[in-house]
C-alpha cells in the first residue's frame, strides 16, 4: 500500500511541478496543499469555485483546515485511480496560463 500511494503522490506532484504550482510536499498524507497566491484571489473558497467552473477540477479550501485565517492554500487529494490522476494532471496544466 505504501508503494502504491507513493507512486500516486509522485505522479500527481509531477503534474503540479509541471504546471508551475508551489505546494507543501506531503510527508505521509494523501493530499497536497497548493499555494494559490500567484492567482490573485483574495479567498481560497472563491478560487475553488472558479477552478471547478474554468478548469474542471474540485479542490477543498485550505482555510477549512487552519485555525488562523489562512486563505492562500487549496487541498487536492491524490488517493485516486491512476487514470483519474492523469486526467486531473492534464487539467492542472491549464493553470500555467492563468498565473
Amino acid at each position: 500500500m505504501l508503494a502504491e500511494y507513493s507512486a500516486r503522490r509522485n505522479l500527481f506532484l509531477g503534474y503540479l511541478r509541471n504546471a508551475g504550482l508551489n505546494f507543501i510536499d506531503p510527508q505521509g498524507a494523501y493530499y497536497v496543499l497548493v499555494d494559490i497566491s500567484p492567482f490573485g484571489f483574495g479567498d481560497d473558497f472563491d478560487f475553488c469555485t472558479w477552478m471547478v467552473r474554468e478548469i474542471g477540477l474540485a479542490a477543498t479550501p485550505g482555510s477549512y483546515f487552519f485555525h488562523e485565517p489562512i486563505k492562500n492554500y487549496i487541498r487536492l487529494n491524490f488517493a485516486k485511480h491512476e487514470d483519474t490522476l492523469h486526467a486531473a494532471g492534464q487539467r492542472l496544466q491549464r493553470l500555467k496560463e492563468k498565473i
